[in-house]
């Protein structure tokens, strides 16, 4: 998908974070080894509609 360092992983989780936000069901999954998914969707409020999983 492209080199590192270039915010995909920030934008997929500012998209998901806004939609589960909205009360649409998400499920947001990463095969980032690095797996900075965690770190960047624990700092939101709490969404029971966003899943999150890594492959």
């Amino acid at each position: 998908m492209g080199k590192g360092g270039v915010g995909k992983t920030t934008i997929a989780a500012a998209l998901a974070v806004g939609l589960a936000a909205r009360g649409h069901r998400v499920h947001l999954t990463t095969t980032d080894p690095a797996a900075h998914l965690d770190a960047t969707v624990t700092e939101t409020p709490d969404l029971p509609s966003l899943t999150l999983a890594r492959s």
